[in-house]
């Protein structure tokens, strides 16, 4: 079982592996679930609220960002010799870092805008029951897009989802 505090009227921020998982990786924590699929029984450890906050609001996108549009600049050189050789080629060279960079604004706004919505006071605690299918994590009945990221690209989060399951 994964607890979950409400943060919206469908939208839901994990409460066990936000420490656990890299800082980046935190973002995808926030799942929407539909409240009939989760229960009020605890079972695991709960980080509290407020730590639950902190480490998600510590995810330090604008550096990223910073960082990797610094890798998109041009050099003198290539300024010179652009019209020389195929454009197209400096576009493949900076095409990922391009996609990195849209990303991690996208990722930046979603964190800004779960950050506004977190209530101040202790919201409601609910749990998700966890399953396992190849590398998938089910959640409700249905694979879990965001856990089985986690768990596909996190080594901490992965044994701890498992250690979850198996403990049952």
């Amino acid at each position: 079982m994964l607890p979950l505090y409400r943060v919206g009227k469908k939208l839901w921020i994990e409460a066990h592996l936000m420490g656990l998982v890299n800082p980046i990786n935190r973002i995808w924590l926030v799942m929407p679930f539909q409240e009939d699929c989760l229960v009020d029984e605890p079972r695991e450890a709960v980080l509290p609220y407020d730590e639950v906050k902190r480490l998600f609001a510590e995810v330090k996108l604008d550096e990223l960002i910073r960082n990797e549009k610094n890798e998109t600049r041009l050099t003198s050189l290539e300024h010179m010799y652009i019209p020389l050789y195929n454009p197209g080629r400096y576009m493949a060279r900076i095409g990922g870092q391009l996609s990195a960079v849209t990303r991690l604004t996208i990722m930046k706004k979603i964190q800004e805008e779960v950050l506004r919505m977190m209530p101040s006071h202790v919201p409601p605690l609910k749990w998700v029951q966890l399953s396992i299918v190849g590398n998938d994590v089910i959640t409700c009945g249905s694979k879990n897009p965001n856990l089985t990221y986690i768990f596909n690209n996190d080594d901490k989060a992965r044994m701890e989802i498992k250690k979850l399951i198996f403990k049952r």
